[in-house]
């Protein structure tokens, strides 16, 4: 399991992970997600945050213009329209005055800014060329996002804007001093890449665990090395 690799123990796994099976953009599925069991009560509580961080597998395809395209080529925008959809339903169940929508934060990418420029020039032809298709499927998510954070849906909303990923999940092979350089969509870093392991322990690290001081409303982080 991916998980016991980087020494959680199997205790802590069966006390706090909860796997359900479903597909992501399927709605019913979600929803399931949105809820969890209280440990002492024989019912479900609503989440208080969530955490998106998901993308396809790449396809090559005759096309001179866009010759990289994914498996399922709107996976981020469907999967948060299902999440987004799961959430009005919870709204529209309870009073309105009453709802508290989580907190959210998701992994996106560099590269799709309307705003100042946040890659270097080597990867400019690359994130065009070779990375349109998943780039506007990232576009598209955080379009949503951002129209469902001004409609109060979520209590806040973060993107995490990364440059090119590296690496795996494995935390002690990816360990040691790394030179983090955060920034915003206004006055964003530049860089090349960033590991994995890297951008987890600080969207944990600083949206997770100060999630009481978040400000709502919605906002865009960039990160690099």
């Amino acid at each position: 399991m991916l998980l016991s690799q980087n020494e959680i123990s199997q205790k802590t796994l069966d006390e706090q992970l909860v796997v359900i099976e479903g597909d992501a953009t399927d709605r019913e599925a979600v929803k399931r997600t949105l809820f969890v069991k209280n440990n002492n009560e024989n019912e479900s509580e609503f989440v208080s945050f969530v955490f998106f961080g998901i993308g396809g597998s790449p396809t090559l395809r005759f096309s001179l213009k866009n010759p990289v395209t994914l498996d399922n080529p709107w996976v981020c925008e469907k999967s948060m329209q299902a999440i987004i959809d799961s959430l009005n339903e919870v709204q529209r169940a309870q009073a309105q005055s009453s709802y508290v929508g989580p907190g959210l934060a998701i992994v996106s990418t560099t590269g799709i800014s309307d705003g100042p420029i946040d890659v270097p020039f080597g990867l400019r032809w690359m994130y065009r060329f070779l990375l349109f298709v998943p780039h506007e499927d990232k576009r598209r998510m955080e379009s949503i996002v951002k129209s469902a954070a001004e409609e109060n849906l979520f209590s806040y909303a973060t993107t995490v804007r990364c440059s090119l990923l590296t690496g795996d999940h494995k935390i002690k092979e990816q360990s040691g001093d790394v030179s983090l350089k955060v920034g915003t969509s206004k006055n964003p870093t530049v860089g090349y890449t960033i590991p994995r392991t890297v951008v987890g322990g600080w969207m944990f690290e600083n949206i997770l665990i100060s999630s009481n001081q978040q400000q709502s409303g919605y906002s865009v982080i960039t990160l690099t090395t």
